[in-house]
């Protein structure tokens, strides 16, 4: 658990629901290591380990959903807008926290980013978010998602506008370094590649094209976390974080 994470005072039903959910998951998937355990073939899926050039990874073996569970998609969690609304709504709780940068555990942008999954995986219990100790900083998040299959580069952002939606996730690169023709390996590593990260809370729309988003993250003194909206069409460079450019985009991933 990350300290620190804002608890209700009373359960929802939304609540009682994700809970039973989950288990009944835990017990499905239980039931599968003990099948293993006694000579079956069954046994569950566990993700690659975190492994990277000047960037400490600690390897962990993250066990994965392979029971079907006919009831899962009717949430609808793993789609595009229940994710959205769910990153809006936790965004709106951790900003009224005030979590400054740097001042206690998990208040950077990658901290701030755990934070901001945990209560979006409370909400959608279907959805697979990485555990800090196997992904804790901005870079080994970048490379977890690559490793799990929704990395995309962002190599031109105007014409891969719409790629940034409500509950994207983005990742921002060092201030005036042009990454077109950086190898992806290459931006897990500390000091070279990603240096920041957030994600899309609105959209900015006009005549059909993206002119702007607003995003949440961890920002610097004086600021605390919160909603920035100056992300714009028409920012050096543009859909960029200040000078920082946006190098890649991925999505929250359902349980598979």
């Amino acid at each position: 658990m990350i300290p620190g994470l804002a608890t209700r005072a009373s359960t929802t039903a939304r609540e009682v629901f994700a809970n039973a959910r989950c288990a009944v998951r835990a017990a499905a998937w239980i039931g599968a290591v003990l099948l293993a355990s006694t000579g079956c073939t069954t046994s569950p899926e566990t993700a690659p380990p975190d492994g990277r050039a000047a960037e400490t990874m600690e390897s962990a073996a993250e066990p994965t959903e392979s029971v079907a569970d006919p009831t899962r998609s009717s949430c609808g969690c793993a789609q595009p807008a229940p994710i959205a609304r769910s990153v809006r709504e936790v965004a709106v709780r951790l900003e009224a926290q005030r979590i400054y940068y740097g001042t206690i555990e998990f208040s950077d942008c990658s901290g701030i980013f755990h934070r901001l999954s945990r209560g979006v995986a409370e909400l959608c219990p279907c959805i697979a978010v990485p555990e800090p100790e196997v992904a804790r900083s901005s870079r080994q998040l970048g490379a977890w998602f690559h490793e799990h299959g929704d990395f995309t580069r962002i190599r031109d952002p105007i014409a891969q506008s719409e790629l940034i939606q409500p509950g994207v996730i983005l990742f921002f690169g060092r201030r005036g370094v042009d990454y077109r023709d950086t190898p992806t390996d290459q931006l897990f590593v500390r000091g070279v590649g990603i240096r920041h990260m957030g994600v899309v809370t609105e959209i900015e729309v006009e005549n059909g094209r993206l002119v702007g988003y607003e995003m949440f993250h961890g920002t610097r003194k004086p600021h605390h976390a919160r909603v920035t909206n100056y992300h714009k069409l028409t920012s050096k460079p543009p859909f960029g974080t200040g000078a920082e450019p946006l190098v890649a985009v991925s999505n929250y991933r359902a349980v598979r």
